[in-house]
């Protein structure tokens, strides 16, 4: 069930989510096929997030996905299942790396919107 958790296949730098924890959340994920709740990403690139659920998922799977910034909405997506790695602790929980089937436009959008919610350019890390 893991996929690797490495960066070293990843193409895009990771940023990591400044609102984590935070209410009402600024990013957040509808993802209907895994969580009845908004998630809320640990970080995020151009290419893909990661983010903890409850329930062990298979590399592969994927979801449709809607991310919300700041009540701006990028529908029409799925995410796709890159990693899982499950952490210790209790209740059981997995990090899980998505990648986003998304169009380059849509994508633009999406980097547009969460470096506006985070002043995060493309080349930090």
């Amino acid at each position: 069930m893991e996929g690797e958790a490495g960066s070293d296949k990843r193409r895009d730098p990771r940023h990591p989510n400044p609102y984590k924890g935070t209410f009402p959340p600024v990013i957040t994920m509808d993802m209907p096929g895994l969580a009845g709740f908004p998630l809320s990403p640990e970080d995020f690139s151009e290419g893909g997030f990661k983010t903890l659920v409850p329930v062990p998922l298979e590399v592969g799977s994927a979801f449709p996905c809607a991310v919300h910034v700041r009540g701006s909405t990028v529908l029409g997506f799925m995410a796709r299942v890159a990693w899982v790695k499950e952490v210790q602790g209790l209740p059981p929980m997995w990090e899980v790396g998505f990648s986003l089937g998304i169009s380059d436009l849509d994508r633009e959008e999406l980097w547009r919107l969460l470096s506006a919610a985070t002043g995060r350019s493309r080349s930090e890390s």
